[in-house]
Parts: C-alpha cells; structure tokens; sequence
C-alpha cells in the first residue's frame, strides 16, 4: 500500500473528499454494512467504484418492485452475483442476468397456487450462467422441476431441491434434465416425496460428474440402497444429516453396486440427544457393517459420525472416565474398548470421526467434563482409527 490520505476534488461532483490510496477502497468497502455501502456510493467516483459491487452482489426479488428496480437500472445486472427469490409467484420481467451464478428460490407462506414448468423456464432463462441452484418451492409434479431445469442444465454444479408444503405428484418425464456437470444434489427436509424415483429415473443417469450426495430424513433404507445403485460410479461424499434408525433394514441381502469413488459416509444424530452412546454405537454398526456388507468401496477413508455433547460427556462419566463403550449382550451389559469397537466395525484403513455437534457449557462443569472426554479419548485410541472433536 502506497501514497498517502489528501483532500481533492472528485472528477463526478466536483466536491472535496479524502483521497486514500487506490488499493485501500475495496478494504474500506469490505467492512460496511448495506446502509453504509449506500452512503459510500454517494461520496466519490472511486469509493462508488469500490462499493457498488458489493452493495448489489446480491439482489434479494419479494415483488414487482424488485424486479422494476433491475430495469430501472440496467447497468447493476452486471453486478449481481447472488439472486434470491423469496415469492410464491414467478417474478415477470426480469432482465438477462449474465453475471448471476447462484439462485435461491423460496416460498415463504403456505399457498395453493404451483409452479409449472413454464414458470420455471421463464425464471431460468435469464441465468445462463448459473451455477447454483436452490428452489424450495411447490409443483405439481415431479417433472415440472426436470423440465424447467433443461434450461440451465448444462451449467450447473449444485442442485438444492425441496417441497415445503405440498409434495409433489411422481410422473417420470419423458425427457429428463441433462446435467453433465452436477457435482452436488442436496435433497432438503420438507414434504417427503419419493426421492428414490427422481434421482434414479431423472438425475443419477446422466449426472456422469455427481460427486457429493446429501438426502434427507424421510429417505429410509430401500430408498438409500436404490439411490446410491443409480450414482454408485461416482459418488465420493454421501451425506445423512438426520437420518431416522427407525427406517433402517435390519438386513440387506440384495446385490448392490459397488461404491468405488466414496471417500466419506457422514451421520448426523445430533438432534437425538437422549440415547447413551452404547445404543448410538450399536446402530452405526448396524449401520456400517449392513451399509458396507453389499458394496465394495475400496476408496473409503472417513466415518463421520456428529453426535450430541450430552452423550459425549455421559458416556465419559458411566464408562468411569475410561473412555468405554456399553453394549447390551443378551440381557447382560458388557464393555469394550474403543479399539475393539473400531476393529469389529469398521475396515482396517478407515477412520472413524466423531463430532460434537452441540455446545454443551450449560454449567461450568459440563463444560469442563466435556473438554476432558474429548481429551481423553484422543489418546486413549491410535489417531490414525479415530478421531474426536467440535471443528473437525
């Protein structure tokens, strides 16, 4: 950074305004806030410069108004970057956004009213850029999202979809979305529909470059299965962030399809804080070992289990602070090490990580218990089997 804060005047308005060497702007900029970026815009040519980009990186739409402001001011489209829309309506009128690489469509109120395929073409086509994409919105029909897709396909990479209110009806359309370049499918919570039918019929045939997997609780253990058979070649990362042991197999005898790129399998049950770790951990066995019984997966590395601090500092005080796991063997409570736990379940090369997934710093002591057992643990088993923490 050089030269040095001096009064000039600005070549636009003509008034005086500190003059900061030219590298310092974007730094200024980059540490206001929205009402201030809006000030700074009226000030000088270069600090306009600097905040403009900024202030509108994204571009929020919840009306008619929104959109008029877009045509009202051509020249900001080519500024935004982030497009989010929060409306049951399809916006009208929006201008060519070239620029806009991720977009974000949300109902936010219950209504009766759908989109159809033309509703979502119409947005689309004024992204053909885009990148990202999220809708969490109402259809009718399964194929109405596989159809208005077709019209950003080849460019996107990450897929978000969800039904907040009403799941849609299953019709298979007869010309499925084209998404050569899909990296991430992320199906959210919300109104249970089946996903097994829209990724094996629509996405996972022709998503050739899918690398990362995400599905939600009301995905049960057939649909698991079938959805990993249809994107099996190329799967790296597949994660449950809720996932409901209600619904899972006690068995899989089916021939399944080999996983040979999956590098992590993640669990999250945090939100199930009730259950001790022996009952956690006879499920990620269950889990586990039915998971891995029918696949092959040569490139797995990583189990990534994320579990309430409650059951961490529980299971370090009933295991009396050595780090114990309880198993119940035919009515009589038996308790084995970690390293047996990890030997019995997992493969030789795989890591096991655990992750604290709540602050649990209700009373000083819990906190203080909680940081004890995530100690203890680490050294209580080899790094290279297991792994425990809040930010791994």
């Amino acid at each position: 950074m050089s030269g040095s804060c001096a009064l000039q005047p600005d070549k636009s308005t003509g008034k005086m305004h500190a003059h900061f060497p030219s590298d310092l702007y974007p730094l200024l900029a980059g540490n206001c806030d929205r009402t201030t970026l809006r000030h700074l815009t009226q000030t000088s040519f270069l600090m306009r410069s600097a905040a403009q980009p900024m202030l509108f990186h994204t571009h929020k739409v919840m009306g008619d108004r929104d959109v008029e402001f877009l045509r009202t001011f051509p020249d900001l489209t080519a500024l935004v970057r982030v497009f989010q829309i929060h409306a049951v309506d399809p916006p009208r009128g929006i201008p060519l956004m070239p620029k806009v690489t991720n977009l974000s469509w949300v109902a936010p109120t219950n209504d009766i009213r759908r989109l159809c395929s033309a509703d979502i073409a119409l947005v689309l086509m004024k992204f053909p850029n885009l990148q990202k994409a999220r809708f969490y919105v109402d259809i009718g029909y399964t194929f109405t999202l596989h159809q208005g897709l077709r019209t950003i396909a080849p460019s996107v990479t990450s897929l978000r979809v969800g039904f907040p209110h009403t799941p849609p009806m299953d019709i298979i359309a007869a010309h499925p979305a084209n998404l050569p370049n899909l990296e991430e499918l992320i199906i959210c919570e919300g109104r249970p529909f089946d996903v097994c039918s829209f990724i094996v019929d629509t996405i996972g045939p022709r998503a050739e470059k899918l690398r990362r997997l995400q599905l939600p609780t009301f995905c049960d253990w057939n649909q698991l299965c079938d959805v990993l058979d249809a994107v099996a070649p190329t799967v790296e990362q597949l994660r449950l962030p809720k996932f409901n042991w209600l619904k899972m197999g006690a068995t899989d005898a089916l021939p399944r399809n080999a996983l040979p790129a999956l590098e992590k399998f993640s669990i999250n049950i945090s939100q199930d804080h009730r259950n001790d770790l022996s009952e956690i951990c006879s499920r990620m066995a269950d889990l586990v070992l039915n998971f891995l019984a029918g696949r092959h997966t040569p490139a797995l590395r990583v189990v990534r289990i994320t579990v309430h601090a409650a059951t961490i500092v529980r299971a370090y005080k009933y295991g009396s602070y050595a780090w114990k796991i309880f198993q119940e063997l035919r009515g009589i409570h038996h308790s084995i090490q970690w390293q047996e736990w990890i030997a019995r379940t997992l493969p030789e090369n795989v890591l096991l990580e655990v992750s604290v997934g709540t602050k649990y710093a209700q009373y000083p002591k819990d906190a203080d218990a909680l940081e004890l057992a995530i100690m203890s643990a680490s050294y209580v088993v080899d790094e290279s089997r297991f792994r425990i923490g809040a930010d791994i």
